[in-house]
């Protein structure tokens, strides 16, 4: 999925903000200034998960000061048209696919993806998801190579008594 800025989205159109928190806002455009989102009016809190409701707002209220991107190319199996009215159906809704909003498995994107696409996807959660998998590995492999370290520091550190080889003479043998 590649965005491209925009300064005004068309019907239909799949679009995002970049939030200064570091993530991104997604939503459906519904006309070149309206936008229906999965959000708390205002904040787009995702920490009050019982505020956020499935809202139609400005365009200008949705972007909050950022810049608007949109899917490019139009690539949706919806026409224009139907992509709207699907999002407009499911204004007041505070569930979304019978889930209240969950930051990880029921956010905007999930929401914007399924109306856009027919798919709930998150692409953000995948990537933190498989960068924190990753990490884990990573952090597995790198506490094993020090366990492993570890013990072969200590092996050699300990003091070893030296063999002592007692040298016995033969015995002297007498006849008798």
């Amino acid at each position: 999925m590649e965005f491209k800025k925009v300064y005004r989205p068309e019907e239909g159109d799949l679009i995002r903000v970049r939030r200064k928190q570091g993530y991104c806002h997604f939503g459906i455009a519904t006309s070149r200034t309206t936008v229906v989102h999965y959000s708390d009016f205002g904040s787009d809190s995702i920490l009050e998960a019982s505020k956020v409701t499935v809202i139609e707002t400005s365009l200008e209220d949705f972007l909050m000061g950022g810049k608007c991107e949109k899917v490019y190319p139009f690539d949706s199996p919806y026409e224009r048209k139907e992509i709207v009215q699907r999002a407009k159906q499911l204004v007041g809704n505070k569930r979304f696919r019978n889930m209240i909003y969950n930051v990880v498995t029921n956010n905007c994107e999930h929401f914007a993806s399924y109306i856009y696409y027919g798919e709930a996807r998150s692409i953000q959660v995948e990537k933190v998801t498989d960068f924190a998998v990753k990490s884990a590995g990573v952090l597995t492999a790198a506490v094993s190579f020090a366990i492993g370290l570890a013990r072969k520091n200590k092996k050699n550190k300990e003091v070893k008594e030296p063999l002592k080889i007692e040298n016995k003479s033969t015995k002297k043998i007498t006849k008798k």
